[in-house]
């Protein structure tokens, strides 16, 4: 029995103080799996081969306005606002521009919000929408409906 607790206390500590040390390099394990992103860490983007024109129209109001903004990555943001003494316009759109293999689509996730106030007649409105669409280059696509107006987006390809 002495014998039997006698290899069995040398296996133990053989098995204890033959591993490396913590923070030993050698101690690393190799792995071939992607390291996984913490959540809230900013993400790695790849830039595109060319830039994005991201064309966004508000169809429905007047004058039809129209923003643009170049995406080389990823991201984007807009934000327009106007002030008149009877009239304030703001509108703001943000999201994300991915490359779908190698069709030539993209996909585009937005977040988009409209303010209307014409304080003259105590009117105000507040209008957002949010969602992803696969879009072409060159091929309008609507996005949302926000107040009396329709979104729509147009991606051209920019050297």
């Amino acid at each position: 029995m002495r014998m039997n607790l006698s290899v069995w206390t040398l296996l133990v500590a053989f098995a204890v103080f033959s591993r490396p040390a913590l923070g030993d390099d050698k101690s690393a394990a190799t792995s071939t799996a992607p390291a996984k992103q913490q959540p809230g860490a900013p993400q790695e983007t790849t830039p595109f081969e060319k830039s994005v024109r991201l064309e966004f129209k508000l169809q429905g109001y007047p004058n039809d306005p129209v923003f643009f903004v170049l995406c080389g990555a990823s991201e984007y943001s807009l934000r327009y606002g106007i002030t008149k003494p009877d009239t304030e316009f703001s509108v703001r759109i943000d999201g994300a521009l991915k490359p779908v293999n190698a069709s030539g689509r993209f996909l585009l996730t937005f977040k988009s919000e409209l303010h209307l106030a014409k304080p003259n007649d105590g009117n105000e409105a507040q209008y957002s929408a949010s969602g992803s669409a696969l879009i072409e280059p060159g091929k309008p696509k609507r996005l949302a409906t926000l107040g009396d107006g329709t979104l729509t987006v147009t991606a051209t390809l920019e050297d």
